[in-house]
């Protein structure tokens, strides 16, 4: 309803002007804001899912609900729109809830209304009792009446009030205090309340009889103050208390009789009216006995007060308040054109009607009729104008009336007859159609002149109550607008969304239906889960950040609420979703779903209000700063492990709530998220092997390792530089050291320098992801033959990896943060081994040497002794100098390189698995050469390559060939279960020994002797003579 500013004597050129408020044909609804999403529920939307732009919900959720309480305190606060829900993609999630519930009562009172000045302050200023002004003031601001009146009527004549002083348009408990009385009078200037009754409760069984809760403010527009009530007597102001909705600003509520309702289904509460009638805009007051001397106190533009509903259901019982508030306008109370494209006025020269000395059109100028078309001066409506004195400010025009289609403006009539003259009598309020023809309305229903009815979508006290263990609150949905029609549908409209305000015309009753819901209380709470590549661990574990955003339906519809402390099952519930709620880092314990992060609580909402949003806003990871993530999923699934109707995006890397519903089991009440992300980082790391080592015998010789960087990670990186660091004894001296990228390629590979005992490979390469790259390095390495060598260094030693200064050790250097599997690997070792072999000379004759070791004697089958013989010398080929006469020995054996024993020699310089030929070149005195040269190969005699063993060919035992001659083979080492077949005991070890025997010149051979045979250490086997007679002698030298 509109305001008024003084009273008005309407007249066709009067000076004195009023403000009155206007509205406009029909309420125009604004629509609640609310999320759309757009998005399929499920767990990983499409390209398509996400193009969509709205849902299509079924009827029974597009609407909000009662985000309220019950018990004792109704949760009646908040409309809310249930978002509709896609019917589920996947045969696993959750069925929908179906509870119904049978509402008994439903009753309504308005209580704490207050007029002033301001759209937020809802509560009167202290004012102290001595300031009298002030006192006075506040008086006159609780002209606030409230009552329940009978009115079958339920609408306005278009141009006249409803008809006054009806039996049954009074209170039903006759007077009523204004405001807060719901006790004693309060102590003041108004002392006297006897005889005064308060409103009463006004509950469904009456309401059906067309009886409605009403609260009005202010006096009336153009209403004698005392015959309202108001009588002015010593500064101080009586009021008598009498409503009368059908005169001035008023709220009214008409509660409805539910009966039974389905969980989640909008269902109505009740109808809310406003009666949009002038009132005075500014609140005046009077001095002196009976004075009717007004002054004005200043705009008083808004209403506010609260709506009181008590619910009673099965189950349940609530009691709580809703906030209203109303913006009055001033109304628009002069003729004014609107414009409008086909309107019936056109805007012509100043000149054609009465101008002022300035030019400027005369606003109280005449109307004439110029040429047969109707011409006068009327505002120009100012659509800025809205709460301001726009009549006063707004510019006059000469409006001309050019006929309906064919002019540029509407045009809005004050008329001639009285339309705002109560004393002339409210029937005579009508437009005068032959003062302005064609004119669209009057002047109190430009747009400008509409008032504004808003509700709080907040959540009515807590009343939470529970059915098969399933918890309830009732929510508000929101109201639809209903226009002129006080009756309202049991639920709203197919496809109607509600909202928490309306525009309302002047001179109307607009109507507007309040739906609630019944909605069930869930609980959600987010889980972080990390995977990395090639099982990547960290020292400090990476942590997720969350943020979250909620309409302002998901937060107001609980509103005034408290959650539930627990869940169902006992776990921590930390309050109602809101908006930024969920803004927190979650750290999991380490990689894997077993080590998953969590929020210390759930977290609250309701279904049907549930549009809300979280997402993870970026993963940190202190070891890594560079590291990529990627969200590879988003899953919500129920207490009862049934998938959740949550819509996600995992390119957005949100979950949307919006689509939840309601559940058929207690224990699906909760909500588990999990995000999970994967590190997408280079995962390089380095090994290194030993691959092929000539160091099994040659003085000098080869050591080929192979080091290979991996990137097992899902990002490219690059090698980072790499160094080889030998780690050799000093007896093995590094002659040069070679990379190239195959082992066939080491011959001509790249020479390296040393720098600090290292030899860099690579200064780093590119390394894609899931990819090696393979370095081959030669180290060509000489092993010292000095007597005082320690050849114990020679084999590799270990604590946990080889150790550096041992062996043909190796450690590969990587660059920092590209080693990713750690160092042990990086070192690789191998033995260098010397195969001693000791070429000996005997014979028959006795020769006065000894054998170094008494042990050595050797005796023949026929129990020959056999002495050492000096004066032999050898040379020992790698190829068979039979076939190749231009073959050069590999090692001579002669006087120069004997041992002090002078009939044998130790040969370290033999590789293993190679084929030598021993060939006699130089016989003692008296003797004969070896007839033919002596096939052998060296090979390791144990699996650890320790020992040596020594292998003659097949045709040593050709006899035809051996007939002056023999040789004996011996392994190395010592056996205990064949004490005669070791080798020489050289140093106090038995070592592999070639024994070459042969006869004296002179002697033949006996005939049909079987000689000395050659023996394998592989065959275990020597005549039982000479075994017989070794141990005897053994026996005797001990």
């Amino acid at each position: 309803m509109g305001l008024e500013a003084a009273h008005n004597q309407d007249s066709s050129r009067g000076s004195n002007r009023a403000s009155g408020n206007d509205t406009g044909a029909r309420p125009r609804l604004s629509p609640t804001p609310g999320h759309t999403p757009g998005h399929t529920p499920g767990t990983q939307p499409t390209g398509a899912d996400r193009a969509r732009a709205a849902h299509t919900a079924p009827t029974h959720r597009i609407l909000r609900t009662l985000a309220g309480t019950c018990v004792a305190a109704l949760t009646v606060g908040g409309l809310v729109v249930a978002a509709p829900s896609t019917p589920p993609a996947q045969a696993a999630q959750e069925p929908e809830g179906a509870a119904t519930f049978t509402i008994n009562n439903v009753a309504s009172i308005f209580t704490d209304s207050v007029v002033n000045n301001s759209p937020t302050e809802r509560t009167y200023p202290f004012i102290d009792p001595s300031d009298e002004p002030g006192v006075w003031d506040y008086n006159f601001r609780r002209l606030v009446y409230y009552g329940t009146v009978e009115d079958t009527r339920n609408q306005v004549d278009r141009f006249a009030y409803m008809e006054t002083n009806r039996p049954n348009m009074w209170s039903r408990d006759g007077w009523v205090k204004p405001l807060d009385q719901w006790g004693p009078w309060p102590g003041g200037s108004l002392q006297d309340g006897s005889g005064w009754k308060r409103a009463q409760w006004l509950e469904s069984s009456l309401a059906s009889q067309g009886y409605w809760s009403y609260t009005t403010r202010s006096l009336p527009w153009g209403e004698n103050p005392e015959e309202n009530g108001v009588i002015f007597y010593n500064n101080e102001t009586t009021v008598q208390g009498k409503i009368a909705p059908w005169k001035q600003t008023a709220v009214g509520f008409q509660p409805a009789s539910p009966g039974t309702v389905a969980a989640g289904q909008p269902f109505l509460l009740g109808t809310l009216r406003n009666n949009n009638l002038p009132i005075f805009n500014n609140l005046e007051r009077g001095t002196g006995r009976k004075q009717k001397t007004l002054t004005d106190i200043g705009q008083q533009r808004y209403f506010h007060g609260d709506l009181n509903l008590r619910i009673q259901g099965d189950g349940f019982a609530m009691q709580g308040a809703i906030p209203w508030d109303v913006e009055e306008s001033q109304d628009d109370t002069e003729t004014t054109v609107v414009p409008r494209a086909g309107g019936a006025y056109t805007v012509v020269a100043n000149s054609m009607c009465d101008t002022n000395p300035d030019g400027s059109v005369a606003a109280n100028g005449s109307r004439r009729k110029i040429r047969g078309k109707f011409t006068g001066p009327a505002r120009l409506y100012n659509p800025e104008g809205r709460n301001t004195d726009q009549w006063l400010t707004g510019q006059t025009v000469c409006a001309q009336h050019v006929g309906a289609g064919n002019g540029t403006h509407d045009l809005y009539n004050k008329g001639q007859k009285g339309h705002i003259n109560q004393t002339a009598g409210w029937a005579k309020a009508q437009r005068a159609e032959n003062d302005w023809p064609d004119a669209v309305d009057i002047s109190l229903r430009t747009p400008a002149s509409n008032d504004t009815v808003s509700i709080s979508t907040s959540t009515l006290p807590d009343t939470v109550w529970e059915k098969d263990g399933i918890r309830y609150r009732m929510t508000i949905w929101g109201f639809t607008d209903n226009g002129r029609s006080a009756s309202c549908p049991a639920a709203p409209p197919e496809g109607a969304q509600p909202v928490t305000s309306m525009s309302t015309p002047e001179l109307n009753m607009s109507f507007a239906c309040l739906y609630a819901s019944i909605t069930q209380e869930r609980y959600v709470r987010i889980h972080k889960v990390i995977t990395t590549d090639g099982g990547r661990t960290y020292a400090t574990q990476p942590s997720a950040t969350f943020t979250s955003s909620a309409t302002q339906d998901a937060v107001d519809a609980p509103a005034g609420a408290t959650a539930s402390s627990t869940t169902p099952d006992g776990t921590a519930v930390s309050g109602w979703v809101q908006d930024g709620s969920f803004n927190q880092t979650i750290t999991p314990t380490g990689v894997g779903e077993d080590k998953k992060g969590s929020m210390a609580s759930y977290q609250a909402f309701l279904v049907g209000h549930s549009d809300f949003t979280i997402t993870e806003s970026g993963v940190t990871s202190p070891d890594d700063p560079d590291e990529q993530w990627t969200l590879e999923s988003i899953s919500c699934v129920n207490g009862a492990g049934e998938a959740v109707a949550a819509t996600v995006d995992t390119d957005a890397k949100s979950v949307n709530f919006a689509g939840v519903g309601s559940v058929a089991s207690a224990a699906a009440q909760t909500i588990d998220c999990t995000f999970t992300n994967h590190a997408k980082s280079a995962n390089v790391s380095v090994k290194q092997e030993l691959v092929t080592s000539g160091g099994d015998g040659p003085v000098t010789f080869d050591v080929d390792y192979k080091v290979t960087a991996t990137n097992s990670g899902s990002l490219d990186a690059d090698t980072g530089a790499l160094q080889v660091a030998p780690g050799f004894p000093s007896s093995l001296t590094i002659n040069s050291v070679r990379v190239a990228a195959t082992q066939e390629g080491l011959g001509a590979g790249t020479e390296l320098a040393a720098a600090g005992g290292r030899y860099q490979i690579t200064d780093g390469d590119p390394l894609p992801a899931n990819s090696s790259r393979e370095y081959w390095v030669r180290i060509n390495v000489t092993r010292s033959e000095a007597a005082n060598v320690d050849e114990s260094r020679f084999s590799c030693r270990y604590l946990g990896p080889p150790r550096s200064g041992y062996g043909l050790y190796s450690e590969v250097i990587a660059a920092a943060n590209r080693d990713s599997d750690g160092t042990d690997n990086n070192k690789a070792c191998a033995p260098v081994r010397v195969r001693t072999v000791i070429i000996a000379k005997a014979g028959r004759q006795f020769t006065n040497l000894q054998w170094p070791e008494i042990a050595n004697e050797y005796v023949d089958a026929q129990g020959y002794s056999y002495y050492p013989l000096s004066g032999s010398e050898f040379a020992i080929y790698d190829v068979d100098p039979r076939v190749d006469g231009s073959a050069t020995p590999v090692v001579t054996l002669d006087s120069s390189n004997v041992t002090d024993w002078q009939y044998y020699w130790k040969v370290t310089t033999l590789a293993t698995d190679k084929k030598y030929w021993l060939v006699e070149t130089k016989a003692p005195p008296g003797h004969l050469l070896l007839p033919q040269p002596i096939p052998f190969t060296l090979s390791a005699q144990l699996g650890d390559g320790t020992g040596t063993n020594v292998m003659p060919d097949t045709e040593i035992f050709d006899q035809n060939k051996w007939t002056k001659a023999s040789v004996q083979v011996y392994n190395s080492g010592y056996n205990d279960l064949s004490l005669d077949v070791q080798g020489m005991i050289v140093d106090g070890k038995f070592m592999a020994t070639i024994m070459v025997a042969d006869r004296e010149a002179p002697v033949l051979p006996n005939s049909g002797g079987p000689g000395l045979y050659p023996y394998l250490a592989a065959s275990a086997a020597f005549f039982a003579s000479s075994l017989a007679a070794r141990r005897a002698a053994r026996k005797r030298a001990a």
